[in-house]
């Protein structure tokens, strides 16, 4: 395990409100709903593209803890913050989960600079989750 990946996983455990879990059927369950939702935000509306890649960012992070044996059990955007500016401190994560927020309540709508923010999310993520994939093959 390199060094980064051993922090993570420090930080990880440090956390709050997550708990251990055998991950073998829920890495299946979450790449199965990731898949679909990346599939879903290349056929919809702004709002409904940036919140399915939003909810596929999600996955990716579950799956990131399900690698190490970990599951969200409460306050996923919370945890969410921490994972990404652990991994990216200039990712501005707080003004993209408010963003997410506001959405959902349908009190504001998407741009195109809050679409390049998502999928610049599911990208740290998915290749967060492609590097510990990785290494669990080495």
């Amino acid at each position: 395990m390199n060094p980064e990946t051993s922090e993570l996983l420090s930080l990880l455990r440090k956390l709050p409100l997550i708990v251990e879990v055998d991950p073998r059927i829920e890495i299946e369950k979450q790449e199965e709903t990731r898949v679909r939702l990346l599939k879903r935000a290349s056929t919809v509306i702004e709002d409904e593209k940036f919140l399915a890649l939003y909810d596929a960012s999600m996955r990716s992070l579950e799956i990131i803890l399900l690698f190490h044996s970990l599951k969200l059990r409460d306050m996923p955007h919370r945890i969410l913050k921490d994972v990404v500016k652990f991994l990216n401190p200039n990712f501005q994560i707080d003004n993209l989960v408010a963003k997410r927020h506001q959405i959902k309540k349908n009190q504001k709508t998407v741009d195109q600079k809050d679409l390049d923010q998502v999928i610049a999310l599911e990208f740290l993520l998915a290749n967060t989750l492609l590097k510990i994939r990785s290494q669990l093959r080495e």
